[in-house]
């Protein structure tokens, strides 16, 4: 039954309650390469996958490199599989239902609803969190919560943890999330959101983005850094890239899956595509375009942002900026050449121009050209 594989690589399979089974990788940072293009999964954590039980077989067999092993009758099951496997939860303990966060039964009920709606693993995770810490806030059983305790909560996250207006209203979606389609009650439909902090985007010069690359003494590096800016890239989208998903011909870089499970196309310039050619011949990934230390896994969202933020401080770049600086400094350098906002839009993968529109706020063009009265003087 055993595959041939690296020895400390392995996978257990856990039957669940619901008729799938969880399967539990090791180490950790095997999972999505080994499992992350199985259809039907569902990402629980790093380490952690549930899938339909008709899937097995096609993991089994499907997957070189991963030996698949079953949990002895009678092991427990990993901690993240009970959200989706409350009768096997309750049945490993004769007590009663803790009414301090969700108990078994809420578990089951708001997880199951946003798989039904196909949430993201990333908002899974974050409305989890906030619905249980609200319902440990207030201290009493879900049904019994009212308005009231969400206002003290909400003041609290403010008060306590400094929470930006972006997370009160995660935390207000969150909870409202799990009262109206969970449990059918109106809490939260009336609340008031706060009204968000209009920050611009800060951006990059050409001439800034041409020294961070310079700074960069690897060519992964600099054809990761250069295909981010060439395209307008999210972080998790430079990770994700195949080399098939560069279309020399077309000048096209392909984004499959991304924010809001949606595929595009983006720009790929032909500086871009010289570094990625080197990078290749020289260090021949096998399968994604931006491999880890570990042949065959990809490169990690923290080690793609280490290294931006490590080549800024060698070019002795003074703003305070992230990797997705890139992001901004491609969709302002844009318009400030004269493309029409709708295809920035198209181009950066955004659902609303009203997201699209604040570069509006950044980009210059003719208004460079305006002086000072202060520099115009005497």
């Amino acid at each position: 039954m055993a595959i041939p594989i690296e020895p400390e690589s392995r996978a257990r399979v856990f039957p669940l309650a619901d008729g799938s089974a969880g399967i539990e990788v090791r180490p950790a940072g095997a999972a999505r390469a080994e499992l992350g293009s199985i259809p039907g999964s569902l990402h629980v954590r790093e380490n952690l996958w549930r899938i339909p039980e008709t899937f097995l077989a096609f993991v089994h067999s499907g997957i070189p490199g991963l030996r698949l092993e079953f949990a002895s009758e009678g092991a427990p099951v990993p901690e993240a599989f009970s959200l989706w496997n409350g009768e096997a939860v309750r049945a490993e303990t004769d007590e009663p239902p803790s009414s301090a966060g969700l108990d078994w039964n809420g578990k089951v009920a708001l997880l199951s609803a946003m798989r039904a709606r196909k949430y993201s693993p990333r908002t899974v995770r974050a409305y989890y969190r906030y619905v249980d810490d609200f319902l440990r806030r207030a201290g009493k059983p879900p049904r019994q919560a009212s308005d009231a305790d969400l206002t003290a909560y909400l003041a609290y996250l403010e008060a306590e943890r400094r929470a930006s207006a972006a997370t009160l209203n995660l935390a207000i979606s969150a909870v409202r999330f799990f009262y109206v389609a969970v449990l059918g009650l109106p809490l939260a439909m009336r609340r008031r959101r706060p009204k968000g902090d209009r920050r611009l985007p800060m951006v990059l010069s050409r001439a800034e983005i041409l020294k961070v690359v310079d700074a960069l003494p690897s060519l992964k590096h600099k054809a990761m850094i250069l295909l981010a800016y060439s395209g307008g890239l999210r972080v998790s989208e430079i990770v994700n890239l195949w080399y098939q998903d560069l279309d020399r011909d077309r000048h096209t870089i392909y984004i499959r899956a991304a924010k809001g499970r949606k595929d595009r196309y983006t720009l790929l310039s032909d500086t871009a595509w010289t570094a990625v050619e080197s990078y290749v011949l020289s260090e021949r990934p096998r399968f994604w375009l931006f491999e880890g230390r570990t042949p065959g896994y990809r490169l990690s969202v923290r080690a793609v942002q280490g290294v931006f933020y490590s080549a800024c401080r060698r070019a002795a770049i003074g703003k305070r900026v992230s990797i997705h600086a890139l992001r901004h400094s491609f969709a302002t350098h844009l318009l400030e050449s004269g493309t029409d906002l709708r295809y920035i839009q198209t181009l950066l993968g955004h659902a609303s121009p009203a997201t699209t529109a604040v570069y509006a706020h950044v980009a210059k063009g003719e208004f460079l050209r305006i002086r000072s009265p202060l520099d115009g003087a005497g």
